[in-house]
């Protein structure tokens, strides 16, 4: 009986020895709870000190079912850092969220994305560059004066709207390179496809670059890089899924196993 809720829980604060365990938990709730003191029945993160049935937003917190009460307006699946007390006062910008279903109470959200908000905006002015964001979606209608480069997102889909994104690619932005000028190692990017229009992705690999090589002068061992898909060149030994983070090899038979820090999930076809 000393578990009211019968949670998938962590507590990082003092053990509940009674039935009445406050909010003070960090705790993820899965399933009905038994008692009437968690009302949203949510997957949640609990943060603050909240020790009634009213639990204001101060919590970071998870929400992914059906609000029993009015108090969840967009029954998001959201981060809540700020410290409204109501649900209705809080605007869109203000929360650091996750928007993953359509706003049926509010007219602020233009393109129903799964984005993070960190600005203070107001609800009708938020732009597309002020947000860190990420679409999902291609029903963008604003995005002509976005250049992809100055967004820190990611991108699944095809750009209807632009034809600035050459490789379609899942990626981040890190820079303010033009759109035109951008060389692919300059990029933080992860790229998912296999249309690239250049010859200057070897591999076609999901790949991580923090570097500013050029294009055709790149070796493996200088980028920090994830290989998913078979290789189309003999440089890569071992197929592997794997993380280069040295740049002292200068070609890529002589990188031992030990001198890089490397995920391995496949079978090694050599032993050395």
């Amino acid at each position: 009986t000393t578990l009211p809720l019968q949670q998938h829980c962590h507590y990082n604060n003092n053990t509940a020895t009674t039935t009445t365990l406050p909010l003070q938990q960090h705790c993820h709730y899965n399933n009905t709870a038994t008692t009437t003191t968690l009302p949203l029945q949510q997957h949640c993160h609990y943060n603050n000190t909240a020790t009634t049935t009213t639990l204001p937003l101060q919590q970071h917190c998870h929400y992914n079912n059906t609000a029993t009460t009015t108090t969840l307006s967009l029954q998001q699946h959201c981060h809540y850092n700020n410290t409204a007390t109501t649900t209705t006062t809080l605007p869109l910008q203000q929360q650091h969220c996750h928007y993953n279903n359509t706003a049926t109470t509010t007219t602020t959200l233009p393109l129903q994305q799964h984005c993070h908000y960190n600005n203070t905006a107001t609800t009708t002015t938020l732009s597309l560059q002020q947000q860190h964001c990420n679409y999902n979606n291609n029903t963008a209608t604003t995005t002509t004066t976005l250049p992809l480069q100055q967004q820190h997102c990611h991108y699944n889909n095809t750009a209807t709207t632009t034809t600035t994104l050459p490789l379609q690619q899942h990626c981040h932005y890190n820079n303010t390179a033009t759109t035109t000028t951008l060389p692919l190692q300059q990029q933080h990017c992860h790229y998912n496809n296999n249309t690239a229009t250049t010859t200057t992705l070897p591999l076609q690999q999901h790949c991580h670059y923090n570097n500013t090589a050029t294009t055709t002068t790149l070796p493996l061992q200088q980028q920090h890089c994830h290989y998913n898909n078979t290789v189309t060149t003999t440089t890569l030994p071992l197929q592997q899924h794997c993380h280069y983070n040295n740049n002292t090899v200068t070609t890529t038979t002589t990188l031992p196993l030990q001198q890089q820090h490397c995920h391995y999930n496949n079978t090694a076809t050599t032993t050395t």
